[in-house]
């Protein structure tokens, strides 16, 4: 689902390299492709008892991505949670790839829909005879 970040190097005290010790400072810990996605890491994480947030710009009315060189949606959690979040999701990714899709049974197929009868021909059935009868009664009267 999501790509790995770059690698921090954590600091002594298990927090990215570079922080200057604010245990509170968002950090990124994943790039998500979409906001979907982003928000899927966010609760997975929240399950275990992670707070994160995610930054998903067409969520916040713009239609453009802020970066061209950084595509995809930030997931950030903070600081002091950053070892706990990259080993939370280390262990999702290693829990996805081990399920054998082809013995899991989704069940029977939903069945089709019910067919929509088009509209133009029946709005013509009704609206020619319509039509001539107003024609008639225009021209006879």
């Amino acid at each position: 689902m999501a790509d790995e970040p770059r690698e921090d190097r954590p600091d002594g005290d298990g927090m990215p390299a570079g922080l200057g010790g604010d245990p509170d400072r968002l950090v990124q810990v994943a790039v998500a492709r979409s906001g979907f996605e982003a928000s899927l890491l966010v609760v997975y994480l929240a399950d275990h008892g992670v707070e994160a947030r995610s930054f998903d710009m067409v969520e916040r009315g713009f239609s453009f991505a802020l970066s061209a060189t950084r595509p995809g949606v930030p997931v950030c959690v903070r600081a002091v949670d950053h070892a706990r979040a990259r080993s939370v999701l280390r262990d999702r990714r290693a829990e996805s790839d081990s399920i054998d899709w082809d013995s899991v049974d989704v069940g029977d197929p939903a069945p089709p829909p019910p067919a929509i009868v088009p509209a133009l021909p029946m709005l013509l059935a009704i609206g020619i005879p319509i039509a001539l009868a107003i024609l008639l009664v225009v021209l006879f009267r």
